[in-house]
């Protein structure tokens, strides 16, 4: 498939969102769910844990527990689930853009994310590639030079250090690049030889011809969907060498 264009990032969040949808029907099935609706969050009383939810003819105020296991915020779009099919008896199920499980999900994207605890030293920062971290069991930190163990990408800004953090692990993410990105280029994290090296971040390379060197191989996290001019987010189709 030509990684050249667009194509076969839509084709692969088309793919994400069918399955979506097949856990979506599982979910409401196994739950004896009869109804469900799209609105989006007007308010948040996150001491009650409760939200005020506007649909397109009217508002409500959910009382029921926000089953969602993520914190809403004003703007986001949910849906609100009913064993009932009346409103009244409705709750917050889950976010639109995010089928969420007790530890994993997808984005809107097109990335399957987990969450682990963020060890990278510092709020996370989305982008940034990391490793499972020996210290501390469900953890992870930046990953290191000529380290061939990167086993996912922060998806989130701002998360305290030793907070659980959403980390992709396959599908489309956007990687923090040290430079310019060209699509169909692979992506890679850092061999000895590499003297632009930083920590946790990446950096996009042509796509080699023999003689191969399998270092750099080994260090591959993907292949570059997005073409970028300088330091910053890209997005990159996962997969780990």
């Amino acid at each position: 498939m030509d990684l050249n264009s667009n194509g076969f990032a839509k084709f692969l969040q088309n793919i994400i969102k069918e399955m979506i949808n097949i856990e979506i029907e599982k979910y409401l099935k196994n739950n004896n769910i009869v109804a469900a609706w799209v609105g989006t969050v007007d308010s948040v009383d996150a001491g009650a844990n409760t939200a005020d939810i506007l649909l397109p003819t009217q508002s409500v105020a959910i009382t029921k527990q926000n089953k969602t296991n993520q914190t809403l915020a004003e703007n986001d779009e949910v849906y609100l689930i009913s064993p009932s099919g009346r409103l009244s008896n409705s709750f917050v199920g889950f976010k639109k853009d995010e089928y969420l499980g007790a530890n994993s999900g997808f984005t809107q994207d097109g990335g399957l994310y987990i969450s682990l605890i963020n060890k990278t030293g510092a709020v996370s920062v989305k982008g940034t590639v990391v490793d499972a971290n020996s210290a501390l069991a469900n953890s992870v930190k930046k990953i290191l030079q000529d380290i061939p163990d990167a086993i996912g990408v922060i998806y989130e800004d701002g998360i305290a250090d030793g907070s659980y953090v959403k980390v992709i692990v396959s599908g489309i993410a956007d990687v923090y690049f040290i430079g310019n990105t060209t699509i169909g280029h692979l992506a890679r994290t850092f061999v000895a030889g590499d003297g632009d090296f930083v920590t946790g971040q990446a950096k996009s390379e042509a796509v080699p011809s023999t003689p191969f060197v399998s270092d750099e191989h080994f260090c591959e996290i993907g292949h570059v969907i997005e073409a970028r001019t300088g330091a910053g987010l890209a997005k990159t189709v996962l997969h780990f060498n």
